[in-house]
């Protein structure tokens, strides 16, 4: 793992999906430079596991440290944790750590309790959205039950205020990802059969979710392969069920009935697809209910579960023991004390052994180092092959060595990646238009001019990867004649374009095609970068039209600008060549007849005085931090008043 390399442009309209993740990512980006990534990414892992146990140590219901110590080893060593961190899952695990405390923060706890809890909500949200919203959601619903236990509506107005003020912290992502459309947009149903719960363990799909199994992505070991690990978690589930059946004594305020309904909501929403007894309710959730298409790997949901069973194996462990000591006296207590011990003990070992020698912190290829190094790459816009969003690298850990291309996230630049998904009956969900042009020139078999097409769109440098599916791409690239190879190494080549290439550029003519193939056509013919290229449906060019009107057009600049005046005697258009994930309508221009051209280019005409600029960042992005600043801090001045209340007046209740 490595933080966003390019974190500089943020404000320049990239879509608002990564920027929930920005203040994680300036810490590790901090923690980076300070200790190096190596020790970042241990320190990362370790968290996870520390941070999920003490989190249930100091927060579960319980007075006995063994309750707690078999509660908290749970949490922090289970197949849910083990399976997605084999599959890298960090920000995921991060925020599972702290489910469990934040539930049992706020349910049933004084108003300290509940402030922690909010905190860590907020936290959450930072981390992952979905987390975030599925705590939420199973926080009404405990609260739910413990308004109906207490005959009040006051567990239910704590959660609207102590949710709300969680959601308010995290308005800086919250009103760009709904202003600027979201993700989830390209999800359809397909998704919910693709990324559907497995059969893992051999005993069926529901029943996998149900013991924190059942995560699609295959290339990992899981410990339950052996009977003696099969046998550990068959004495768990002995000590989950003494813990349901006995009579509870903790301060947790939820009925036996209440706490089995509540796993049965979250066990239902995590097995999705996987069964034909949940699909149709999966399928309904989705069309039916916001934002629930995020979800479409269901199993995550199985993370509300294990709050539930560290409840119910606490329980259980209390059960046992007062049941020895009741029939045999203090030492027969002592003797169960020591053999639970070794139970739950032996459980998290297995889940540990089952790590060795298959988590690793990555190792980047030397070759890499060097480049990011020279920042070669700095200045420009850098496109890399083999067009997938997942690649197969040997230096990567794990059975397939597959991992999402991380190049975007390893070298600091402008770099495009590609961003289709290619998983079963799904190939590519993207949205983005200047995707879909960079897809549609390299499907080109007969072109011999890709470095004119691609500066069309600012690219001036390609980097293949050495992957699988390199060999195809490599006789490709040999074969045009407008880009230069200028640097090869054993895990890449880098070919310069021979072609102008800027994001800003100013030409005299606009060139209207029928469609992309139109564009990969006339590029044989024509300098593309000439021309500010639009797509108007019936459109026809040819060579011979425009081959002798060509007025060559100076390329200026290397980015988009964020406020730019253009005086009077200057006069054409101006093309912004955005990017993959910027979108126009946050750049405002005085010409007033901007159009959008090809591959998600914005053409503005220049005529007179004309002023172009980026208007995103202090129309949404600004705001929307301020406001997150605001309700921050105006919950901590109320945190900090009522403490100095209750300081006066006693503690809080």
């Amino acid at each position: 793992m490595a933080p966003d390399g390019h974190l500089g442009d943020f404000g320049r309209g990239l879509r608002s999906h990564i920027f929930g993740n920005l203040p994680f990512f300036m810490l590790v980006e901090i923690l980076r430079s300070a200790l190096g990534m190596e020790i970042v990414q241990r320190l990362l892992v370790a968290s996870i596991f520390v941070g999920a146990g003490l989190g249930a140590f100091f927060s579960l219901p319980f007075r006995d440290t063994l309750p707690r110590l078999a509660g908290s080893l749970f949490c922090a060593f289970n197949l849910f944790v083990l399976q997605r961190l084999l599959a890298g899952h960090i920000l995921i695990l991060l925020a599972y750590a702290l489910v469990t405390p934040t539930i049992f923060l706020f349910v049933g706890r004084n108003r300290r309790a509940r402030a922690a809890a909010t905190a860590l909500l907020a936290v959450m949200g930072i981390l992952s959205v979905q987390f975030f919203m599925m705590t939420i959601a199973f926080l009404f619903l405990l609260a739910t039950f413990e308004a109906i236990n207490a005959k009040s509506r006051a567990p239910l107005l704590r959660a609207v205020v102590h949710s709300s003020l969680a959601i308010g912290i995290n308005l800086f992502w919250i009103i760009p990802h709904l202003i600027t459309g979201t993700a989830l947009d390209s999800i359809n149903e397909a998704d919910l059969h693709v990324f559907a719960p497995r059969d893992d363990l051999g005993i069926g799909a529901p029943t996998s979710v149900v013991v924190l199994g059942g995560f699609w992505r295959a290339g990992w070991h899981h410990p339950f392969a052996d009977w003696p690990a099969q046998a550990l978690l068959a004495g768990i589930v002995g000590l989950l069920v003494a813990g349901v059946t006995s009579q509870a004594r903790d301060k947790f305020p939820l009925r036996p009935y209440q706490l089995g309904l509540a796993w049965g909501c979250v066990a239902i929403l995590a097995i999705g697809a996987a069964s034909p007894a949940t699909r149709p309710l999966a399928k309904v959730l989705f069309t039916y209910v916001p934002f629930y298409e995020g979800f479409r790997d269901s199993q995550k949901i199985a993370a509300l579960l294990v709050p539930l069973y560290a409840l119910f194996l606490g329980r259980g462990v209390t059960a046992l023991l007062r049941l020895a000591e009741n029939l045999r006296g203090v030492r027969a207590k002592n003797s169960m004390a020591m053999a639970l011990v070794f139970l739950v003990g032996a459980y998290g070992a297995v889940n540990i052994v089952a790590l060795h020698g298959q988590l690793q912190p990555t190792e980047y290829p030397e070759s890499w180092k060097a480049l990011e190094k020279s920042g070669r790459l700095r200045e420009g816009r850098t496109l890399v092959l083999p067009w997938h969003l997942y690649q197969e690298f040997d230096w990567v850990q794990g059975m397939n060595h597959r991992v999402a291309t991380p190049t975007q996230w390893f070298l600091t630049g402008d770099i495009v990646q590609g961003d289709n998904i290619e998983i079963g009956p799904i190939y590519s969900q993207s949205r983005s238009g200047f995707s879909t042009y960079i897809e549609a020139v390299l499907a080109e078999p007969n072109a011999t001019r890709l470095g004119n097409m691609l500066s069309v769109v600012g690219i001036d440098k390609v980097m293949l990867l050495r992957t699988w599916d390199s060999g195809t791409y490599s006789a490709f690239l040999d074969r045009q004649q407008d880009l230069r190879q200028s640097h090869e190494t054993d895990d890449f080549t880098l070919y310069e374009n021979n072609a102008p290439a800027s994001r800003e550029y100013l030409v005299d003519r606009i060139l209207e095609v029928n469609d992309v193939r139109d564009v990969a056509r006339l590029s044989d013919c024509l300098d593309l970068w000439k021309f500010a290229i639009v797509i108007r449906e019936g459109a026809s060019a040819s060579c011979e039209t425009h081959s002798s009107a060509l007025i060559p057009a100076g390329v200026t600049g290397v980015g988009p600008p964020a406020d730019k005046t253009f005086g009077p005697d200057l006069h054409g258009y101006l093309v912004l060549s955005l990017g993959q994930e910027i979108e126009s309508r946050w750049w405002e221009h005085s010409s007033g007849h901007a159009v959008d051209g090809v591959a998600n280019n914005l053409v503005v005409p220049i005529d007179g005085s004309t002023r172009v600029r980026y208007v995103g960042f202090a129309e949404l992005y600004l705001p929307s931090y301020a406001l997150s600043a605001i309700v921050f801090g105006v919950g901590l001045a109320l945190h900090i008043r009522q403490s100095r209340r209750d300081l006066e007046t006693g503690p809080p209740v």
